[in-house]
């Protein structure tokens, strides 16, 4: 995976322009799996799109050719096996379960990749590992 820099900016803004309350806005680009600068139980809300397994890389992506998909994008991933991108999601989401606070939301984009004609079922594989994380399914959301 591509390396980012631990913090792109940390600054005190005024988020309402009405509120005399300034709140400390501190962005930082990480991994998931390297998020132990944050405390425990200190968000409230995660709104996610994870890399999905053997996707598309857009560097590539070329609508109408053969290079529509490429397993390019899955190798790092471990060994780039389906079962490896589950274990580094499940290590990721441990660490979002970690900083939620108790009655925190995570809010998740991901969608089933058909590979081979065989289709691998990301969010039901997903979601049974969150719910042995210690997280509660409280509503699913399917679209087109």
């Amino acid at each position: 995976m591509a390396s980012l820099p631990s913090e792109i900016k940390s600054e005190n803004c005024n988020a309402t322009g009405s509120s005399p309350h300034k709140p400390r806005v501190d962005l930082r680009c990480a991994s998931a799996e390297s998020i132990g600068f944050l405390e425990d139980g200190a968000i409230d809300l995660v709104v996610t799109s994870p890399p999905y397994w053997n996707a598309r890389e857009y560097s590539k992506y070329k609508p109408g050719t053969k290079k529509d998909r490429t397993r390019d994008y899955s190798k790092g991933f471990g060994d780039g096996s389906y079962e490896a991108y589950l274990a580094l999601m499940s290590r990721c989401f441990a660490e979002v379960f970690r900083v939620l606070k108790p009655g925190g939301i995570c809010c998740i984009n991901v969608s089933s990749v058909l590979y081979k004609t065989r289709s691998y079922p990301i969010p039901a594989d997903l979601t049974k590992r969150l719910i042995e994380l210690g997280f509660e399914m409280k509503e699913e959301l399917v679209w087109d």
